[in-house]
C-alpha cells in the first residue's frame, strides 16, 4: 500500500493479501493453522489512527507502476474476491491477476519446506517472468 505514495518503487508484486482491518480485533484464531494470533493495543489504535492511509482499494486507485497479483483459487486466509477487488482499482496499465488453480494460501507449501509444489512452481515461473519483463524499466 506504501508505494502508492512513493515514487522511487517500479513494480509491484504480491502473492496474496490481508485486506480488511476493520475486523482486527486483539485476539484471533488463523483459520489455516489455528494458531492465536495476538494484536497489540497500540498497532490497533495505529491502524485508527491511519485507517485512511491503510485503505487498499484507495491505494491500488493511486499505483501506477506494473503490478501483478497471485491468488490461489483454494485459499482458505484471503478470500479470492480481495485480490480481484483489488485488481480492478489499480490504475496500472501494466497489470495482471493469475489464479493458480488448486493452490492454498501458502501455495501448497509448508514450513519446513522439503519439496516444492505445482502451484509453487507456477507462482515461481509467473514471477521470473514478470520480472524479466517489467523490473529493468
Amino acid at each position: 500500500m506504501n508505494s502508492s505514495n512513493q515514487n522511487d518503487t517500479n513494480t509491484i508484486k504480491t502473492y496474496f493479501l490481508q485486506g480488511n482491518y476493520d475486523k482486527a480485533q486483539i485476539e484471533i484464531e488463523n483459520k489455516r493453522t489455528k494458531q492465536i494470533m495476538r494484536i497489540e493495543r497500540d498497532l490497533l489504535q495505529d491502524i485508527e489512527k491511519n485507517k485512511s492511509q491503510l485503505n487498499i482499494l484507495a491505494a491500488a486507485k493511486r499505483i501506477e507502476i506494473p503490478t501483478m497479483l497471485i491468488h490461489g483459487n483454494n485459499d482458505d486466509s484471503v478470500p479470492l474476491n480481495e485480490s480481484q477487488e483489488i485488481y480492478t482499482h489499480l490504475a496500472s496499465e501494466f497489470k495482471e491477476i493469475h489464479i493458480i488453480e488448486n493452490a492454498n494460501h501458502t501455495f501448497g507449501i509448508s514450513h519446513p519446506m522439503h519439496s516444492r509444489s505445482q502451484e509453487y512452481n507456477i507462482v515461481l515461473d509467473l514471477t521470473e517472468s514478470w520480472f524479466d519483463k517489467y523490473l529493468l524499466l
